[in-house]
């Protein structure tokens, strides 16, 4: 059967039980053009059918999916895996725990506080070192720990592919290639500049060719960051489809997820 276009779900979880996730889909025709086809809050759940059953019906129902991806982590730090009888992470001799220490040991950044393996990955401390800035908190820890729960309870129920994706650094890799204005780079999410830098990132974005949304959805998008995050998510699960996301490093155990997000300054490549 001829498939007329392939899907891409990006989910934004926004909380451990919250009920402000949302959900986007693009659809990639392929030769022709890239549609934000659906963009929606996910279901409100009870006792008889929760937010979670909601949202696993919603993207199970969607044919030729490509991938599904999320904003938050799919894999818990190394220590909570591991099943070895452990001598103290000072001294531990797990691949991912010792690149975590000699990152720390021969980084040029300052470190305010010491690795603990047991709440943050070698993957996030790596992302941190090539951005030159902590854009992100370990995978247990308070802000993150709820969401990581979430995934890992969904991702037993998704069929297609699931990815983990991170918003915050694909909209700042993009809108640096966009040459976005330095003050929207970095741009508080639920402040007056964060709804303005959306405007500016998505009005760029729409000026590409072969892209289409319509401009209900980039209202909403700009009106809400929870919106904005589940499109990023898509947005990106197709740029990894075209091969232009980040490469894993070469010091990055076989065993440790890499998240998604962009190359940076790449150009946006046209449908």
């Amino acid at each position: 059967m001829k498939i007329d276009s392939i899907k891409y779900v990006g989910i934004s979880l926004s909380g451990g039980k919250s009920d402000r996730t949302y959900i986007a889909r693009l659809d990639e025709y392929r030769g022709e053009k890239l549609v934000l086809s659906s963009l929606k809050q996910a279901g409100k759940g009870s006792l008889k059918k929760s937010s979670d059953r909601i949202l696993i019906d919603e993207v199970s129902k969607i044919r030729h999916l490509k991938a599904v991806g999320v904003d938050a982590p799919l894999q818990l730090p190394t220590c909570i895996r591991c099943r070895l009888r452990c001598p103290g992470y000072e001294v531990c001799k797990v691949a991912a725990v010792k690149t975590m220490r000699k990152l720390f040991e021969t980084s040029s950044k300052k470190r305010k506080k010491v690795y603990s393996p047991y709440t943050e990955r070698l993957a996030e401390h790596l992302i941190n070192e090539l951005e030159g800035a902590d854009y992100f908190s370990g995978a247990m820890g308070a802000n993150h720990a709820p969401l990581t729960a979430r995934a890992l309870f969904l991702q037993k129920h998704f069929k297609a592919k699931l990815f983990e994706v991170y918003p915050k650094l694909a909209y700042y890799r993009l809108a640096k290639s966009f040459g976005l204005p330095k003050k929207y780079l970095h741009a508080k999410r639920l402040s007056q500049e964060g709804d303005e830098a959306r405007l500016r990132f998505l009005k760029h974005l729409s000026d590409q060719e072969g892209l289409f949304m319509y401009i209900q959805d980039v209202q909403h998008m700009v009106d809400n960051p929870f919106a904005f995050d589940a499109f990023l998510v898509s947005l990106s699960l197709y740029l990894n489809n075209k091969k232009l996301t980040e490469k894993r490093p070469r010091n990055l155990p076989k065993s440790e997820l890499w998240p998604l997000f962009p190359k940076s300054n790449l150009k946006f490549p046209s449908i």
